[in-house]
């Protein structure tokens, strides 16, 4: 579950076979779960990114004509994209071949680790990936620089490393 980077007492979470966002108001906690049919049985969402956008198109997402995207990892290494404002299902894309565990964006692109030890640095149509670098245990932790060039990576086996995207 992570709070929205848009709106004040908004929320998301994900979990076995469902996709919800959550309002928090007086006393009560409604949601609206995003509707999947059939692409949510044994589904199992594993991780969760908004996406990055520039610091002044976040102070009025809200009056935004422009989508915005919300990206949900699976057991199964499928990436959901989701748009912010209408709740519904984008697109659905293979980029890992086991669970993904992190997600991280930024305005120009996409990072994500699995459990298959693979960190990947996508465009934002998950046409391809950039670049992808193994690591000696699971990517358990993500976060992007704010200027874009370096990515900090956390495994499973403890290791710390910052990626530099320029090089």
């Amino acid at each position: 579950m992570k709070f929205s980077p848009f709106e004040n007492l908004k929320l998301v979470s994900c979990g076995k076979e469902n996709i919800r966002f959550w309002r928090i108001k007086t006393k009560h906690l409604p949601g609206c779960a995003v509707v999947l049919d059939k692409f949510a049985r044994n589904t199992h969402f594993t991780a969760m990114g908004f996406e990055a956008l520039g610091e002044q198109a976040e102070r009025s997402v809200t009056k935004m004509v422009t989508p915005v995207k919300v990206y949900v990892g699976t057991m199964t290494g499928l990436l959901y994209q989701v748009d912010y404002h209408t709740r519904e299902l984008d697109a659905i894309y293979r980029i890992h071949d086991s669970a993904i565990c992190t997600i991280s964006t930024s305005p120009g692109f996409c990072v994500t680790g699995s459990q298959d030890q693979f960190l990947r640095v996508w465009p934002l149509d998950f046409s391809e990936f950039f670049f992808d670098a193994k690591h000696e245990g699971i990517v358990v932790s993500l976060d992007i620089s704010r200027d874009g060039l370096k990515v900090a990576c956390g495994t499973s086996n403890g290791g710390l490393g910052i990626i530099d995207l320029q090089n």
